[in-house]
């Protein structure tokens, strides 16, 4: 899977976090979320480079896989229209 940033329209980060003005509507993100967000821009990223990134700053999660945390993230910020998704083959 891979992903870029949907139709963001501003992004304002202060500390580890940042509120997204996307559509209609402004959403704060976790510092985690945050991490993803600001590693997309137009061009296509694959996955498993956010999951990477995530883990060199937070560290492997205490139960899961980050790559499951990502996941669950990236579905979050899509339903937001904060991401766009494409899976591979598709």
């Amino acid at each position: 899977m891979k992903a870029r940033r949907g139709l963001v329209h501003d992004v304002f980060v202060e500390g580890d976090q940042c509120a997204v003005y996307a559509g209609d509507q402004v959403v704060v993100l976790s510092p985690i979320a945050t991490t993803v967000l600001l590693q997309l821009d137009e061009h296509w990223t694959p996955v498993p480079e956010l999951v990477r990134a995530v883990e060199s700053i937070y560290g492997p999660p205490p139960q899961g896989s980050t790559a499951d945390a990502v996941a669950r993230i990236m579905e979050e910020l899509s339903s937001a229209h904060i991401v766009q998704l494409h899976a591979f083959g598709l």
